[in-house]
């Protein structure tokens, strides 16, 4: 977790304090890794990994660098300049990219009372209630920053990650949480595979990073979305056996030989190591021989800068038919990795930090689902353990 997190703290653009997209220093960066890394920086202090000095002075960096970015109430194109252009352009940009700066916010505003004022601010002036359908219920997930437009109204997928975006909507109060039972979650809107049944877009819908991200921040335990990625992880498990691959964990990620390997691209000779560290929480045994292995077939070796050695974690993805290793990071994936060890080892602390911000606490007390009673999270538990039990033949 320490190495992830010096990854995360080196890849920093000087002009505007945006993380790099990756170790290569594009010139974009997505507002998802702005929010991960704002989220990143708030953990890191809270666990000691970082000074509160040198914690504020990063992330003041950041949010004076955002009030100069041209945006519609604080809604912001999905890719940002890390060198300092603030112009916005038109076109769709989707709440799924959107919705973990705002969470990043929130956590900064618990960690950081010194700049709760500054981020409540951006927060307050978020208009959420724009992407609501009355007539329908549906949810408005493109917006457009320079046309000042929503568009293309749905009902939320369940194994989305633009659900952390539906969640805020309501939080808000400006969304009414009758929304929330229209986000699809029957028989029609889930897949299965070896018997298990995970909700959409599943597989070759981004993999897991796709509805485990969200729970990052929220407690899914007992939950119909954490009965979900406790199969969807357990199927990698299983399909690991089942194709005779080393090792598991199918996500969207780098492809070793070059481009993304995005929606419609999952390969099984692609792993990459922070879709198995998603689930560390449900299958804590099978991640960590699942992680050694990875590190005896060369996907945490450190790299070299300035003839320096630096150990960050572990590489974005493996091909496990060449045993060829990603030679990049991105910083997407290493956020998801830090924040999801940080909840397995420090006891929940990123959901713990969340819950504890007024405006998630008004969400999770107006969305019944999560209203979830010490019965419930104890047979979900007793259910993930007959999964940790079971034998794969």
């Amino acid at each position: 977790m320490k190495d992830t997190w010096n990854y995360i703290d080196f890849y920093v653009a000087p002009e505007t304090g945006f993380p790099y997209d990756s170790n290569t220093k594009p010139e974009k960066s997505n507002t998802t890794n702005v929010g991960l890394y704002l989220a990143s920086i708030s953990v890191a202090h809270r666990l000691g990994y970082i000074k509160e000095e040198d914690a504020i002075r990063k992330i003041s960096k950041v949010l004076r660098s955002l009030e100069k970015i041209q945006s519609w109430n604080y809604l912001y194109n999905n890719w940002l300049s890390v060198t300092g252009d603030t112009n916005a352009y038109a076109g769709p940009n989707n709440i799924s990219d959107y919705n973990k700066l705002p969470a990043g916010l929130i956590l900064v505003r618990q960690e950081f009372p010194q700049l709760s004022d500054e981020c409540s601010r951006m927060l307050d002036k978020v208009n959420w209630g724009i992407f609501y359908q009355p007539e329908t219920e549906k949810i408005f997930y493109e917006f457009d920053i320079v046309n000042k437009t929503v568009n293309r109204p749905v009902f939320i997928s369940r194994g989305e990650d633009k659900l952390l975006g539906a969640f805020l909507m309501v939080a808000s109060g400006k969304v009414p949480p009758t929304t929330w039972d229209h986000h699809l979650m029957g028989e029609a809107d889930m897949e299965e595979k070896y018997g298990l049944k995970y909700f959409k877009p599943g597989w070759q819908g981004g993999g897991l990073f796709m509805q485990f991200i969200c729970g990052m921040f929220l407690d899914e335990t007992g939950t119909k979305l954490g009965y979900s990625e406790a199969n969807f992880a357990f199927a990698q498990i299983i399909h690991a056996k089942k194709i005779g691959s080393p090792v598991w964990g199918w996500s969207a990620s780098q492809n070793p030989d070059g481009g993304y390997l995005g929606m419609g691209q999952i390969r099984d000779s692609v792993v990459t190591p922070h879709a198995c560290l998603l689930a560390i929480g449900l299958y804590p045994k099978a991640v960590v021989n699942n992680l050694r292995k990875l590190e005896q077939m060369g996907a945490r070796a450190p790299i070299v800068i300035n003839g320096r050695e630096h150990a960050f974690g572990f590489h974005d993805a493996l091909n496990t038919d060449t045993g060829k290793v990603d030679p990049d990071f991105l910083v997407l994936d290493q956020a998801m990795a830090f924040l999801s060890l940080a909840n397995f080892l420090e006891d929940d602390v990123v959901r713990k930090m969340f819950k504890q911000d007024p405006m998630v606490a008004n969400g999770l007390k107006l969305i019944l689902e999560y209203s979830i009673k010490d019965g419930d999270k104890v047979r979900f538990r007793n259910y993930v353990n007959s999964l940790n039990k079971r034998q794969i033949n």
